[in-house]
């Protein structure tokens, strides 16, 4: 039952057939479709609608509720540009920050202990990295692989030994490109100067309050994203109102040129049926 009410609740198929019934109406193939079968589109268009705006009301009325959206949901955030309060995966209540630290140099080990110390009571999950061999370069590639669905963040202490590594920093980027919303901020205890970093930079002495900042960068990106996501929609409006403004042209055209061929084809009968009584007499 539910999903009988689920599927009645899907706009999907009823903007199929008007979309359908459109391109039959506005551009010359209506002659290659048979009539009945062009009666049956425009029934279940027409139908479809009505369903369609009853639906986008419904749909309307459901954001700033728990209740789910109805389908197609994108395209009804994209019509009221609104966020439903539901969400189809659950927000996660914890920040889980992979932590990439090197257990053979000591500044780096008692960085990490203050760490766990001060964020142990908070809703924070740190998964450790120990990179203390340039030959884990594999095995770290392989952990963010199998962590990059929970990562929100990775927060790795440069030492002198990390900043030579000439793996590491790259299989930073690879997973940066991959998840460009989330951050990637470091703690530089390296006496190395090494300008292929580009990421969010925590003095020595900030080391233990720099998690917080790799929390507020996430704020930032996300803003970000949401700043991307605003001009995205400005765009696919723009690009709606452009196609539909040349649909209509094209509709026009066309009609215009469909009465001027059949008026032609009207006066060639004419010429015909003038030649037949003629050749009668």
């Amino acid at each position: 039952m539910n999903k009988i009410k689920e599927q009645l609740g899907n706009a999907t198929f009823g903007l199929i057939f008007i979309i359908i019934a459109s391109i039959l109406k506005i551009f010359p193939i209506a002659d290659y479709v048979p009539e009945k079968i062009q009666d049956i589109i425009y029934l279940i268009a027409s139908i479809s609608i009505v369903w369609v705006i009853f639906i986008a009301i419904s749909a309307n009325s459901k954001f700033g509720t728990t209740n789910p959206l109805n389908r197609p949901r994108g395209l009804w955030r994209l019509i009221f540009n609104k966020i439903p309060t539901k969400r189809e995966k659950e927000s996660k209540s914890t920040v889980d920050i992979v932590i990439i630290y090197d257990s053979t140099d000591n500044t780096s080990v008692k960085t990490l202990k203050d760490i766990n110390d001060n964020y142990s009571s908070q809703n924070i999950n740190l998964h450790e990295f120990d990179y203390f061999d340039y030959r884990k370069n594999n095995e770290l590639m392989q952990f963010l692989t199998d962590k990059k669905d929970s990562i929100d963040g990775i927060y790795f202490l440069l030492t002198d030994k990390l900043s030579k590594d000439y793996n590491f920093i790259p299989i930073i980027e690879k997973w940066g490109v991959n998840n460009e919303d989330k951050p990637i901020m470091y703690v530089d205890y390296s006496t190395v100067v090494n300008e292929n970093i580009t990421y969010g930079r925590v003095p020595e002495k900030d080391a233990n309050t720099g998690l917080w900042r790799l929390l507020v960068r996430a704020t930032q990106r996300s803003n970000m994203w949401k700043e991307q996501a605003s001009i995205f929609r400005k765009y696919c409006f723009g690009f709606i109102i452009f196609f539909l403004g040349l649909t209509i042209c094209n509709y026009f055209l066309f009609k215009k040129q469909r009465e001027e061929d059949l008026a032609e084809r009207k006066e060639d009968l004419e010429i015909v049926a003038k030649y037949k009584n003629l050749i009668k007499y």
